[in-house]
């Protein structure tokens, strides 16, 4: 259940919000302890608890902020049956040769990409692998081919692109026909790509591209392997690891089959490849023009669909019971790092990249040593991860959900994915609030305490998950929120209002205020789908906290 089943326009709502909660067990006694501020409980000794207030608007990701590079990739096959075909029943008779001319695979080509459909389109770009006993890129007019692929982005260039190739190709067809090697070389491609595509994400802006492949071929392959091969690499090709999959829209890959001479077998293979793309497989057979009218772009159409906001205080904890502070932000409560040896103001005790939280959750110690003594040395798990050249050792946040690629090696979680379980808690929030982020992507519909609440509403009001008849705090108070649908700018906007009470907060042990941070998630449609998370985190100072659209940056996408 998530909140836009909630939702009706301009129709407010109570309720129930977040913060966070800990399962994390250790025996404790602080009673008498002279460490602890006596000014910061009640008489009773329960935490002097503040309850404040928080406005938050925000709207959808804007399309413009949603692009998806569209990128055609053309596989032309230069082998010499184009311009010398074997008979191979007789070879002293030979057939007329499939393309001499290089009419059949180009002129369809450049009708195709001089038509209107495409010379409309945004962020549409063009490359060119030729293959025969050798897979290689296309690129400028002089060398014309090159281990280095060229990307054309105007359809001038790529119409000149393809009218200087037709006109080279007595010299280059020549040998045989591998398959193989120009698969591989696609492949390749894609994936070095995507690696381009994930630099030009921004904080302001999620890219994406798509790309869509036409391997043209005129006749089988020469290695003489069995169809499945090919339809495993290109598998391999429309599927890239995660590390590539979030910056990747689709991949849908066509096959051509022009022949003057059919060959069952090269018919199975294309058809085969084709079906395995998800694309299209089209023949033409002696004297037919091959038809690219059959393949159409893919749609582009961005639309984001807000589905869960989340309101953390990073510097409280639920923690056996009780309403800690965590002044330090390591999803450790200042008592318990003081009953453990770790600093409560230092988030990285010894200073090995890793929070002291995230390393008694791991561990059950805070610390690399039992002193917390400042190492010399990252763990042995993350010295072959980027890091800061000494201590305290930083590592960078891939997935943007702030837990750190060290920490998230330490707890087995996706440092890809700002979410690892798919649960719509981003692992950040779920890990103090002792939520599996790994697995059971189920564990937030389940009642932990059976208080009658799930995991879900108990997160929201910012209950513990686990309070098996712990009573509340005397100043604590269920968060509450109500939400209003506001007017967009723009039409495919739609925008929210959240006026939020009761917004738990402790003074700190460095007197610092509270800092409170915003998730932000939603599906993003483009051609394909995506989760994205927005944040923004910002000291709470007074009696209330305000954010609003333009606080909100990329962290990640799904």
């Amino acid at each position: 259940m998530n909140l836009r089943l909630f939702l009706s326009k301009r129709t407010a709502m109570s309720i129930s919000l977040l913060a966070i909660s800990s399962v994390l067990i250790i025996a404790f006694n602080n009673c008498g302890d002279p460490r602890i501020d006596k000014k910061k409980t009640l008489p009773s000794g329960e935490p002097l608890i503040d309850n404040q207030k928080a406005l938050i608007e925000f709207c959808t990701v804007d399309d413009v902020k949603l692009r998806t590079q569209l990128k055609f990739v053309f596989v032309i096959d230069h082998s010499s049956s184009n311009i010398n075909l074997i008979n191979r029943p007789d070879p002293l008779s030979p057939l007329p040769p499939t393309d001499r001319q290089g009419t059949r695979r180009y002129d369809p080509l450049l009708q195709f990409v001089s038509g209107d459909a495409l010379s409309a389109q945004p962020d549409l770009f063009y490359t060119i692998i030729n293959f025969n006993d050798t897979a290689e890129y296309v690129t400028g007019y002089e060398s014309s081919v090159t281990d280095q692929p060229e990307v054309s982005n105007t359809n001038n260039s790529i119409i000149d692109k393809l009218g200087f190739e037709k006109s080279k190709v007595l010299e280059r067809d020549r040998g045989g026909t591998r398959y193989d090697l120009a698969l591989d070389k696609v492949r390749e491609f894609i994936y070095n790509d995507l690696d381009r595509v994930k630099l030009l994400n921004t904080q302001n802006e999620i890219v994406t591209s798509a790309y869509v492949v036409f391997f043209i071929s005129d006749g089988e392959p020469d290695e003489g392997l069995n169809a499945s091969v090919y339809r495993a690499k290109v598998k391999s090709i429309i599927s890239p690891p995660d590390s590539k999959l979030r910056y990747l829209d689709r991949v849908t890959f066509n096959t051509v089959y022009y022949y003057q001479n059919h060959s069952p077998v090269a018919q199975n293979i294309l058809n085969s490849m084709s079906d395995e793309g998800k694309g299209l497989f089209i023949q033409a057979a002696a004297g037919q023009a091959i038809n690219f009218s059959e393949f159409a772009a893919p749609p582009r159409l961005t639309k984001s669909t807000f589905m869960e906001l989340w309101i953390q205080n990073t510097n409280t904890i639920w923690w056996q019971g009780k309403f800690l502070a965590d002044s330090d932000a390591d999803f450790l409560p200042d008592e318990i790092e003081r009953t453990l040896g770790s600093d409560p103001l230092n988030h990285d005790s010894d200073g090995d990249g890793v929070r002291d939280g995230v390393q008694f959750s791991s561990t059950g110690k805070p610390c690399s040593s039992t002193s917390c003594a400042t190492t010399s040395a990252v763990s042995l798990k993350c010295a072959n991860i980027p890091h800061s050249n000494s201590a305290p050792f930083t590592f960078e946040d891939t997935d943007g959900d702030f837990l750190n690629d060290c920490e998230e090696l330490t707890l087995r979680s996706d440092v890809e994915r700002f979410d690892s379980n798919n649960d719509e808690v981003p692992d950040s929030l779920a890990l103090p609030s002792g939520l599996p982020i790994v697995g059971q992507s189920v564990a937030i519909q389940t009642d932990n305490d059976m208080d009658g609440k799930n995991n879900y509403y108990s997160l929201k009001e910012n209950f513990p998950l686990n309070n098996f008849g712990v009573k509340s705090p005397i100043l604590f108070k269920p968060m509450s929120y109500k939400v209003f649908q506001t007017t967009p700018n723009e039409a495919s906007q739609k925008c929210y209002h959240y006026d939020i009470e009761n917004l738990a907060t402790l003074p700190l042990a460095n007197g610092q205020p509270n800092q409170i941070r915003i998730h932000l998630i939603e599906n993003v449609t483009l051609s394909g789908r995506k989760t994205t998370l927005r944040t923004s985190t910002k000291p709470l100072r007074g009696m209330r906290i305000e954010f609003t659209h333009k606080d909100f940056k990329f962290s990640s996408a799904n």
